[in-house]
């Protein structure tokens, strides 16, 4: 043979022993990848980092939401309560449509316009105006109340969320019939700011 032929044969056998080495490390970390997984797996050992068990988060504690008082208490006549209503949806208009349906079964018009985005439709109030939020409430199915111990006044704002629970302008609710309270409601003075 020829030095040109053995100089390539022994670029290619050194060639063939460095991809055997390298394919050989490569499958001996996958081999040893997978005992330690099997033994992870079959609790056979365990490794500090993953001893803690696996949770989901907690979803967040409902809404405190304080009751009509005193009981017994008799929806707030519309033309008193005035609602303020804001659009956090992508459709334009909703604001408006909502204020003038609430106008037209009788409430007083507040302001409207755009908030950020809310998954949920809610009646946001204040400590002065309870029973203003639960007159609304029967009014705006799907709604949840949503009580802020810092806010002042006796207005109520309607934030429309994704949710898109509109205004019924069909319901009609007795004004001789008390309040209903809200599923696990607390006495106002009882809920701190």
């Amino acid at each position: 043979m020829t030095d040109p032929n053995l100089a390539r044969q022994a670029r290619r056998h050194a060639e063939h022993e460095r991809q055997t080495v390298i394919f050989g490390v490569i499958f001996a970390v996958l081999a040893v990848t997978l005992l330690i997984g099997a033994a992870v797996y079959t609790e056979t050992v365990r490794i500090p980092f993953l001893n803690r068990p696996f949770s989901s988060p907690q979803p967040p504690p409902p809404p405190v939401v304080p009751c009509p008082e005193p009981e017994g208490v008799l929806p707030v006549d519309l033309a008193d309560v005035t609602v303020n209503v804001f659009n956090t949806t992508s459709y334009g208009g909703l604001a408006q449509t909502s204020a003038d349906n609430l106008a037209s079964l009788g409430f007083a018009q507040g302001e409207t316009g755009n908030k950020n985005r809310v998954a949920t439709t809610q009646i946001v109030f204040g400590p002065e105006a309870i029973p203003q939020a639960y007159t609304l409430l029967p009014y705006v199915p799907g709604a949840e109340l949503s009580y802020d111990p810092a806010r002042t006044g006796q207005s109520v704002d309607l934030l429309l969320g994704t949710n898109v629970a509109e205004v019924d302008p069909e319901v009609v609710v007795d004004a001789n019939s008390p309040l209903a309270p809200a599923p696990g409601c607390v006495p106002a003075d009882s809920i701190s700011k």
